[in-house]
């Protein structure tokens, strides 16, 4: 965002947003020499920084919470385990029984591939 109104400062650009703080419209004449313009741009940039950051950081304590109860957060499982439902939420379950099966079309056309791409003359 702080590269856009840089931006838009060098080119004499006028930033439009559709919903601003207050819930209307946003117009930021960056063309001119107005310093409003340019601490609003740069304040919402900072918001949204802060935001990602938020984020980010709110999904990394959801999946180390969801490691520490042992729950299954979804997502490719490793070889052997499967989903399992666990009262609230679902949790990973080791299966011999899908160690012993037969692997699905996908696997076998991957492995297939993996082996042609890895052998010489494959």
């Amino acid at each position: 965002m702080s590269e856009l109104a840089s931006w838009a400062k060098e080119n004499n650009k006028t930033l439009a947003f559709c919903s601003g703080p207050s819930g209307g419209a946003l117009v930021l004449d960056m063309s001119s020499e107005n310093p409003v313009a340019e601490l609003i741009a740069q304040v919402l940039a900072f918001a949204a920084q802060m935001e990602a950051f938020n984020d980010r950081e709110r999904a990394l304590g959801a999946r180390e919470y969801l490691r520490q109860v042992r729950r299954y957060a979804g997502g490719w499982t490793s070889f052997g385990y499967s989903p399992a439902s666990l009262g609230k939420g679902k949790a990973l379950h080791w299966s011999q029984t899908s160690m012993r099966q037969s692997p699905s079309a996908w696997q076998k056309t991957s492995s297939r591939a993996m082996g042609q791409a890895t052998l010489p003359g494959g």
